[in-house]
């Protein structure tokens, strides 16, 4: 629900919002959450009550399936993993920050994931980066990489047209072209804030840059993460592309 509320949350004060995490009113403020619905018409209501967020959206689905890997289904980290996203839907309601609110209009992604994690998993020896990348040309992909002893293992891109056609198809490692290292203040955890994404099939070079440098989500459990929200330029099948993207990276990136 994240990448959901933040891509919604673009246009209303997102440097409000990273205040209340940096000074960490939201770290450890348990939310009352309820989704329902289908896809042709899905609400969605967060209660945050010691950051004095609430949001109630209500989206519906304009365009295709998402299937990662082709299939939704996928080998990750010892296990194996099930994710789909219906990244095409549009989106309208309120969002209040701090007793203000805002009405909100605009794209949404609904990602939906789950599986199986190894029973002795530990983030020290094994990570993850996530895109969440919509195109202003209709294109939406979905871009996973996995790192076990500090090497990539496996860097693929699933994309899906417009017309619903769906592309799998294999990246250049993406922490090669990672730059740009941020340190939480937080945690100390380390992470790239600035990539750089070649998809030598698709003739494809993304360039990430975020909107706001502090994203990070502090977990109680110690698995800290960082969610960002970022823009996108760059070139996609010998065309000039921009669009925005939702990043997760797992675990400290040092």
């Amino acid at each position: 629900m994240q990448e959901f509320i933040t891509a919604l949350l673009r246009r209303i004060e997102i440097t409000k919002i990273q205040e209340f995490v940096r000074h960490g009113e939201i770290q450890g403020d348990h939310a009352d959450r309820l989704s329902s619905g289908t896809a042709s018409g899905m609400n969605f209501k967060g209660n945050w009550s010691k950051a004095g967020i609430e949001v109630d959206i209500t989206a519906q689905q304009t365009g295709p399936l998402l299937p990662n890997l082709g299939n939704g289904l996928f080998a990750a980290l010892g296990g194996m993993t099930y994710h789909y996203a219906l990244p095409t839907m549009s989106a309208t309601g309120t969002v209040s920050i701090g007793g203000e609110r805002y009405k909100v209009t605009g794209d949404a992604w609904l990602d939906r994931q789950w599986g199986v994690v190894p029973r002795f998993f530990s983030t020290e020896l094994k990570k993850w980066v996530w895109f969440g990348i919509i195109l202003d040309n209709g294109d939406h992909i979905s871009v996973w990489e996995f790192i076990e002893a500090g090497r990539p293992v496996h860097s693929w891109a699933t994309v899906v047209r417009p017309n619903g056609a769906v592309e799998v198809v294999s990246c250049e490692p993406l922490t090669a072209n990672a730059s740009k290292p941020w340190k939480s203040l937080e945690t100390e955890h380390v992470y790239p804030i600035d990539w750089d994404i070649r998809i030598p099939q698709l003739d494809g070079h993304l360039i990430i840059r975020p909107d706001v440098v502090e994203q990070e989500f502090v977990s109680p459990a110690g698995m800290h993460k960082y969610e960002g929200f970022s823009a996108i330029t760059g070139t996609l099948r010998g065309k000039t592309v921009t669009g925005r993207v939702v990043i997760e990276m797992v675990a400290d990136w040092l």
